[in-house]
């Protein structure tokens, strides 16, 4: 993911990257948002880290059931860091499979979960 996140970012762009989980199922989707005209640029990377990968332009996907009940959370430090989450390098660990192994424990039907990391570049004031 890293590696994914790092050829994004030079796009200098905002982008969204989400996993989910339908409400029904329990095979876990990948979706990516970039701007328009930076899609094919986007799939060629993920193609390019991910061999057997398939990359298809959607619309939209909701993991909600339309008579459950949703739930979101949030998280934010009581102090304001600069780096306040260690990196999968100071982890030691592949912290993304632990998310995501994590997410394949709720019910195939009735469910459904997502994780949604928006990333905006910073502003040139905090660049070398």
């Amino acid at each position: 993911m890293s590696q994914l996140f790092s050829a994004l970012a030079g796009l200098r762009e905002s982008f969204v990257f989400e996993v989910a989980v339908p409400n029904v199922g329990e095979e876990i989707s990948f979706y990516l948002t970039v701007s328009r005209g930076k899609e094919e640029f986007a799939i060629r990377q993920i193609q390019g880290l991910w061999k057997d990968a398939q990359a298809d332009l959607v619309s939209d996907f909701n993991i909600f059931h339309p008579d459950g009940v949703a739930t979101a959370v949030y998280l934010q430090e009581k102090k304001s860091y600069v780096l306040p989450i260690r990196t999968c390098l100071e982890a030691g660990v592949d912290t993304f499979s632990t998310i995501i192994s994590n997410m394949t424990k709720i019910q195939i039907a009735g469910e459904g979960i997502a994780l949604q990391v928006v990333v905006k570049p910073a502003s040139s004031s905090w660049e070398n």
